[in-house]
């Protein structure tokens, strides 16, 4: 993973800002080289922190939405 923006200023901010922190995406230099390919990394890396925090800010969508 590569921490380009560093860590924790996302939650921070959502804190310093009253709102509710939904996560964060991990950048890892395969997400690239597979859009390069044409290729999902949801599709092809199922166990990859990537896909795993995609899944995990989708779902917390969902449940925002439901409420």
């Amino acid at each position: 993973m590569v921490h380009i923006f560093g860590t924790g200023g996302g939650r921070r901010t959502a804190e310093e800002q009253g709102i509710k922190y939904l996560g964060n995406i991990p950048l890892d230099p395969a997400l690239v080289a597979l859009g390069d390919a044409g290729r999902s990394m949801q599709a092809e890396k199922l166990s990859s922190p990537v896909t795993k925090a995609f899944h995990t800010l989708a779902e917390e969508v969902v449940r925002r939405n439901r409420s």
